[in-house]
């Protein structure tokens, strides 16, 4: 009986004291998809900024702003979500509109309707991509309105 506490003392020690730490279980080489044993951590680098990006004016007479951006396709594999920064004439600060996770990556376009654009009223809007690593570099600012009816 005084046999199987002895072995079971030692597996709890070994255990406890990181005896085994390292050792490889049969078939798992700690290598990753690429074959090496580094940790992804994610992105080191901020995703470019959007090529270009406008206003939509067919929209205008509709009483809205529809806010359109471009985007290298081959690059929204670096994209967490677009920024979309709002500010109330060509001066002050920037407040945050959106940040979107839903975008299509299929596209080179993508677009955004301000919901909240009130006629008569004068906006400028900047556009930016970011991943864990940061943000991009700005596209924009450019500005956008609609009148009243």
């Amino acid at each position: 009986m005084a046999r199987w506490r002895w072995a079971l003392f030692l597996v709890v020690f070994a255990l406890a004291f990181g005896c085994g730490k390292g050792m490889e279980v049969e078939g798992e080489s700690g290598a990753d998809d690429d074959g090496d044993t580094d940790d992804d951590t994610g992105p080191t680098e901020p995703p470019p900024a959007p090529v270009d990006c406008w206003r939509d004016g067919s929209q205008e007479n509709q009483g809205k702003i529809v806010l359109v951006w471009e985007y290298n396709t081959s690059d929204y594999d670096q994209v967490d979500k677009f920024v979309i920064d709002r500010r109330k004439g060509a001066s002050g600060s920037w407040d945050l509109l959106i940040e979107t996770e839903d975008f299509n990556t299929s596209s080179a376009y993508q677009q955004y309707e301000d919901g909240t654009a009130k006629c008569g009223t004068t906006y400028y809007y900047r556009i930016y991509a970011s991943n864990s690593a940061g943000d991009s570099d700005y596209c924009g600012p450019f500005s956008a309105s609609f009148d009243c009816q």
